[in-house]
């Protein structure tokens, strides 16, 4: 039986300073090498983010940028336009007073056109901001329809200034006397601040439908209440605080005491546990009820 060789380990002779010498000098130049080329890579990043950087934005600066992106979309969407989701159709809803012409200068949208890329939000602000326009509501039927539904403003009343009726809404928003013909009963309200306020004027007024047709103006006095004035030639002071309360016990009087039926110039309700009421003749004296009348 072969006995295995025994590895033997050769300790290497001596090595001389000329040698070391030599090695070390390898290892500078190894480093200095690796050194350099880290730099050249360095330098070479730099030229491209430099070059990438310059190049975006000479292409913003030249619009080039905005161009791509827009030729991007463009193709994308008729990318879909070509897959059937094309606009084919437009089904609009509650339109009488809103100009037609206006209605579609706000839509802006041609028909084939790609269904996907219309803005719903931009077409709801811009129909909105059509006068005769409250609210706009607007859904996509894919693949080819667009349905609007338009709720229209709707009269409340005359605002005279400076001798001159305009047609408002309750929110005050001004509307076109030609567009619209069942005016008649409306009140007149007058007063700077009386659009910002007129909503409020009509919630009070239908609070009492059976004197409703009786009144023929209201007046914003001092920006801080209402006069209304009523067809018998008859002004009713209401008080800055709690007015519709105030109108409520007028109603009272008036089915309680006959109001209408008596010879009365003014009736003034802005204390609230006193009424007084002005005779139509100058010289007759002041009618005055306390809560025990008026209740």
């Amino acid at each position: 039986m072969t006995k295995k060789r025994a590895r033997v380990k050769v300790k290497s002779a001596a090595v001389t300073r000329t040698q070391v010498a030599a090695e070390f000098g390898r290892k500078k130049a190894r480093q200095r090498r690796q050194q350099w080329k880290k730099r050249a890579m360095l330098a070479s990043g730099g030229v491209v983010l430099s070059y990438v950087v310059v190049t975006a934005v000479w292409s913003m600066a030249t619009g080039q940028f905005a161009q791509r992106v827009t030729r991007t979309n463009e193709a994308l969407w008729q990318r879909t336009a070509d897959m059937g989701f094309r606009l084919d159709q437009i089904t609009l809803k509650g339109r009488k007073h809103a100009d037609v012409a206006s209605i579609k200068d706000a839509l802006g949208v041609e028909q084939g056109g790609p269904i996907l890329a219309i803005s719903l939000a931009d077409i709801k602000a811009k129909l909105e901001a059509i006068p005769e326009v409250k609210t706009v509501a607007i859904t996509r039927h894919l693949p080819n329809e667009l349905a609007i539904t338009i709720t229209e403003r709707t009269p409340a009343a005359w605002w005279q200034k400076d001798g001159k009726q305009q047609l408002i809404d309750a929110h005050g928003v001004v509307l076109s006397r030609e567009k619209y013909r069942q005016t008649r009963g409306l009140p007149v309200v007058v007063g700077e601040d009386a659009p910002r306020h007129v909503g409020e004027l009509v919630l009070l007024l239908d609070s009492v439908p059976s004197i409703k047709p009786d009144v023929v103006a209201a007046v914003r006095v001092g920006q801080r209440r209402w006069n209304i004035e009523l067809s018998r030639e008859i002004v009713v002071m209401l008080p800055e605080n709690d007015p519709q309360a105030a109108w409520q016990r007028f109603a009272g009087l008036v089915e309680r005491e006959g109001l209408f039926t008596k010879a009365i110039r003014s009736v003034d309700m802005r204390v609230e546990d006193r009424v007084f009421i002005m005779p139509a003749e100058q010289h007759h004296n002041p009618i005055t009820l306390t809560n025990a009348r008026d209740t």
